[in-house]
């Protein structure tokens, strides 16, 4: 199932859901020309940490890909987030499993064919 939705910077969430494993991924994007992608990664950081706990930043087996794994601070469900910088903007996918069963949530197909939309092979 997918849906859109408006974001919280008045862009739009492009949301995904497994409606067999409860897993959803959010793809959305936000452009700044105030911030190089470590300072938008520790920006976007304190916005997610109000929710998640983070592990450490690795790098993705795509170019210029970061990954950080995370839980859910209510429900301990497992997370993700991924993030690219092109151009001015940041792209990111947001994982996330609604059912908490404690497995790894990030979907290397969904997350291939999200970043190929901007470009990202």
């Amino acid at each position: 199932m997918s849906e859109t939705m408006p974001g919280p910077d008045g862009g739009t969430l492009y949301a995904f859901t497994n409606l067999q494993t409860g897993v959803v991924a959010i793809f959305a994007v936000e452009t700044s020309t105030q911030h190089t992608l470590v300072s938008y990664a520790d920006a976007l950081e304190v916005s997610l940490s109000k929710t998640m706990n983070f592990e450490e930043w690795s790098r993705y087996d795509l170019p210029e890909v970061w990954q950080r794994n995370a839980t859910m601070k209510e429900g301990n469900h497992p997370a993700a987030l991924l993030l690219r910088k092109i151009d001015q903007s940041f792209w990111r996918v947001v994982y996330v499993d609604q059912l908490g069963k404690g497995r790894k949530v990030e979907n290397p197909a969904l997350t291939r064919a999200l970043f190929a939309t901007v470009g990202v092979k």
